[in-house]
């Protein structure tokens, strides 16, 4: 699924041609608020949002896409008529990459499938994370917890259990002394 904001219905049709072409969902978006909107409700991880045909105040825009913090990673392609050296050396503030106007298909298809690439590159890395994790507690051979992290999961129980009792402890001593008045 991708996410189009833009209002130029030329540029939206080309989008549109080329997205179709490679069987891609289009979702489209008037303003940022309906764009907000679709991307909290839906699994939408690629957004192309144009700088000048829509509301958008791309760094606000950007900036409430990454703060609110959804699952995934989403990617952000930014359409605009110029592109300022310091758009492309701030990405954290910025798009994940930027497309110059007038929309050449072949370059939006090859920007798209860029970005699709380095989603699928982020989702790999997280599964690898996701099997050493489960590698570094769990044995292979019998898929059961680790000497190492059999360890620290006493360790963490023991304590707790020593938390727990402490209090019982000073009662029992309360009453052995009671007992010896």
């Amino acid at each position: 699924k991708i996410l189009v904001l833009n209002n130029d219905l030329m540029e939206r049709t080309i989008i549109q041609q080329v997205l179709q072409y490679n069987k891609h969902e289009i979702i489209p978006a008037g303003n940022s608020e309906t764009a907000m909107q679709l991307l909290q409700e839906g699994d939408i991880r690629f957004v192309i949002a144009d700088r000048s045909t829509t509301d958008i105040d791309e760094k606000e825009f950007i900036k409430r896409v990454r703060d609110a913090q959804p699952p995934y990673y989403v990617y952000i392609l930014l359409i605009a008529s110029k592109v300022s050296d310091t758009d492309v050396t701030t990405p954290r503030t910025g798009a994940d990459d930027y497309l110059r106007k007038p929309i050449v298909p072949l370059e939006l298809k090859s920007r798209i499938y860029i970005g699709e690439r380095i989603l699928g590159l982020g989702d790999n890395l997280v599964q690898a994370k996701d099997a050493l994790e489960h590698t570094a507690l769990f044995d292979p051979l019998t898929n059961m917890l680790n000497q190492k992290a059999f360890l620290n999961l006493s360790r963490g129980e023991l304590e707790r259990a020593r938390r727990t009792l402490a209090p019982l402890s000073l009662i029992a001593l309360d009453i052995n002394n009671f007992n010896e008045i």
